[in-house]
């Protein structure tokens, strides 16, 4: 942090230090020549260290100040004094979703405002992924509000640009909020906009619910948050929501599918299915087709990556047992087979009473948790061996 409150910095007036991100340090300042109020966004020095980056850095911020959407905060310009480069932003004077959730814990969004929160966020992340800009950093404290109430986001073709590595190494964590972060980022693989889908799916559920779509024993433990984004499926939002059509829930879990071709193909779409839904009008949402996305480039896995690898069921090559398929009605009324794959559905047959059904998802759920602490503690002894 730079001690620089009642300073200059180039041209601007730096007003009050208003706090610390992953990458960034963030300050409240005088625009005069504007006579305007912005942020100003400081890259910590420990990421300036060449040119190379100072060029990449450069290149992504232009991209930034070329977007134009009343649901991106903008980012006015770009600077480099000596070794400190910064943007500067808009100054919203709405708050963040972060401050509503932390006003009012365990409370969930007025309907009205998540509808409009949605509507908002859908369409600048859209048109984003249009130009071939993913956010790959969603979370309430980078959604802002304007007075006027209207959601945009911030943070948005920068940070995920300039460190390719970030959240996707054990070390680097703080960047990428784990709660948020989809099954594609921890193992590794390049991010495209399906992983900001996934992403909103878990703010839908947390607006509707105050609380994020995992069980909350060991929110601590990263081990533990990794394995809940990579093999389990979220909290049913029917038991904390009983008043909102089960469809909604179809819809959140549709956004979240582990994996992301399974996922909406826009935020469009899933905007529309959720209005739908509220108006009793929503059905289940289809499937979604194979889509074409920009990717990122991809990074060499992390230790954490490589076990979820090993761990994560693959359902392509995995023949469910004929006694755990559960009888659905299909579309012309005859019944269905749906296969009850491990760490899906619950399953609720002969082999399984349904009222064991909680009893077998936490076996199952705990299972998969040792498999996970035995992998990296063999991965990690492993390591050390080859250190020798």
């Amino acid at each position: 942090m730079l001690d620089i409150v009642g300073q200059r910095l180039g041209e601007f007036e730096i007003v009050a230090y208003l706090g610390e991100g992953a990458h960034v340090h963030a300050y409240l300042a005088k625009q005069p020549s504007k006579n305007r109020e912005v942020v100003i966004k400081i890259l910590k020095s420990s990421l300036a260290k060449t040119q190379e980056f100072v060029e990449r850095f450069k290149r992504e911020a232009q991209a930034a100040v070329e977007l134009n959407h009343p649901n991106i905060v903008p980012v006015y310009e770009y600077h480099q004094e000596g070794d400190i480069l910064y943007i500067v932003e808009a100054f919203l004077t709405g708050g963040s979703l972060w401050d509503i959730f932390r006003k009012t814990p365990g409370a969930p969004l007025p309907i009205d405002k998540t509808i409009s929160t949605l509507e908002d966020l859908g369409a600048g992340l859209d048109y984003a992924h249009e130009k071939g800009i993913i956010h790959g950093d969603i979370k309430p404290e980078n959604i802002l509000y304007s007075k006027a109430g209207r959601a945009a986001l911030s943070d948005l073709g920068i940070t995920k640009d300039i460190d390719q590595k970030a959240a996707r190494s054990r070390d680097a964590l703080a960047f990428g909020n784990p709660g948020y972060m989809s099954p594609e980022e921890w193992r590794g693989e390049p991010a495209d906009a399906r992983t900001d889908i996934y992403a909103i799916g878990i703010l839908l559920f947390e607006m509707l619910t105050g609380q994020l779509p995992f069980d909350t024993v060991f929110t601590g433990s990263l081990a533990y948050t990794h394995l809940m984004h990579l093999v389990t499926k979220p909290i049913d939002l029917a038991s904390l929501r009983p008043d909102l059509p089960p469809s909604v829930g179809d819809i959140i879990h549709k956004a979240m599918e582990k994996e992301r071709d399974q996922r909406y193909p826009t935020l469009k779409a899933m905007v529309a299915d959720f209005k739908a839904a509220l108006k009793g009008d929503g059905k289940a949402p289809e499937k979604s087709e194979r889509i074409e996305t920009p990717a990122q480039p991809p990074s060499k896995p992390s230790l954490f990556a490589g076990i979820a690898q090993a761990i994560t069921p693959k359902a392509e090559s995995v023949a469910p047992p004929a006694s755990q398929s559960v009888p659905k009605p299909s579309a012309n009324g005859d019944a269905e087979a749906k296969p009850a794959w491990p760490g899906g559905e619950p399953v609720a047959s002969k082999a399984v009473p349904a009222e064991m059904v909680p009893v077998y998802e936490r076996a199952n759920f705990w299972l998969m948790l040792l498999a996970f602490v035995v992998g990296f503690l063999v991965a990690q002894l492993l390591e050390a061996s080859r250190d020798e």
